[in-house]
């Protein structure tokens, strides 16, 4: 899809332009909304799609007024020395709260920066609507979590929402998926040892036991011996599993297993992995292979699409927020309280979407390509 950018003075003109949709308001009063992504460094371009996404909700179906107020899309770069940084996160906010006419934010787009700047926003009642930070920590407690979500939230009520599901969520999307679609129903389950590998064999154990199964094989092993898998997939072969699932990070080797899956499996069985092993590292360890590997991400698999959601979620409650307050310059925690009230989508009290939607891929020699969409 072609993005089109708009440049400052082309927003400018746009909103100078727009046709009041409101009471006629006292010169000089508006309203703002901060867009808080990376814009520089290799994230950059899912950044920018998420500005592009805000600036055309903005535009296109509010007209630049809410209420007849002026609205400006202020963007924030929560980058620094070309990489994104939850420090220049947290001075986004401070600047931010500078503002008085700035309501409401969409960002940030990553889980670190989200936990960085949640402290300081909470303080100040200021609403984040998140289209892509999918930690679980960030709304529920658990034992890999570094921090509470308390603590995050020291001022009390949530003020953190995201329109994608929690990433704890994965392992159950992954077997439906692996079950629904590719039809396996034997499963060989293991880790590379380490934190993030065992975590996520667990948490795909726990899936299969939910469901009703259980793996017909489990191990931790060193996906850079070729030994070592090669022992291990002639056990998951013996003990009839029809796909195997693999914890482990991309740079971690975690995918130099389904390379040595053509011997015992051929090539159809199909080789399962959580979100962090979704690289190119992956795919170049794969090789041929690459094909029969599968994953899930949270989210509908755009980050566009995502924004435009969080958008609208945000500049509803911006909307009911004015009116509530007789066409004036909202309080924070007015547009807060009208986010957490949202019909479409919903969020629980910890501001998790009931929306819960996750991506499917495939691995190919040029990448990973969306397979399809998996609904819990």
């Amino acid at each position: 899809m072609i993005r089109r950018l708009l440049g400052a003075a082309g927003a400018l003109a746009l909103f100078a332009s727009a046709c009041s949709v409101g009471p006629p308001q006292p010169s000089g009063v508006k309203l703002s909304i901060g867009v808080d992504v990376p814009l520089t460094g290799p994230e950059a371009t899912s950044g920018q799609a998420v500005l592009d996404a805000v600036s055309r909700i903005a535009n296109d179906e509010y007209h630049g007024r809410i209420e007849g107020l002026p609205l400006t899309v202020r963007r924030f770069d929560d980058s620094a020395n070309n990489r994104r940084d939850p420090a220049q996160g947290q001075r986004n906010l401070d600047r931010m709260l500078a503002d008085s006419t700035l309501v409401g934010v969409v960002g940030p787009l990553n889980s670190d920066v989200a936990a960085a700047e949640l402290p300081i926003a909470n303080a100040a009642h200021l609403a984040l609507v998140s289209p892509g930070a999918s930690s679980a920590c960030l709304t529920r407690n658990a034992s890999t979590c570094i921090r509470p979500p308390a603590e995050l939230r020291p001022a009390g009520p949530n003020d953190f929402f995201r329109v994608v599901a929690s990433d704890d969520l994965e392992p159950a999307a992954l077997l439906q998926y692996a079950t629904g679609t590719l039809h396996a129903t034997r499963f060989a389950v293991a880790s590379d040892g380490q934190d993030y590998g065992k975590a996520a064999r667990a948490g795909f154990e726990a899936a299969l036991k939910k469901g009703g199964l259980s793996p017909v094989l489990t191990s931790d092993l060193d996906p850079n011996s070729q030994a070592a898998a090669d022992a291990f997939l002639a056990d998951a072969k013996t003990a009839g599993a029809d796909a195997v699932f693999f914890g482990g990070r991309d740079a971690g080797g975690a995918c130099k297993v389904r390379l040595r899956m053509q011997g015992p499996f051929g090539t159809t069985a199909p080789f399962l992995t959580e979100s962090g092993a979704m690289g190119a590292t992956c795919l170049k360890d794969a090789g041929g292979m690459a094909p029969g590997v599968y994953s899930v991400m949270a989210g509908t698999g755009s980050v566009s699409q995502q924004a435009e959601t969080a958008a609208r979620v945000l500049l509803r409650a911006v909307t009911a927020a004015v009116k509530a307050d007789g066409g004036n310059v909202p309080a924070r925690e007015d547009v807060r309280l009208a986010v957490s009230r949202s019909t479409d989508p919903r969020f629980d009290l910890a501001g998790d979407t009931a929306d819960r939607v996750f991506t499917a891929y495939q691995g190919q020699a040029t990448g990973w390509v969306p397979a399809a969409q998996v609904r819990l």
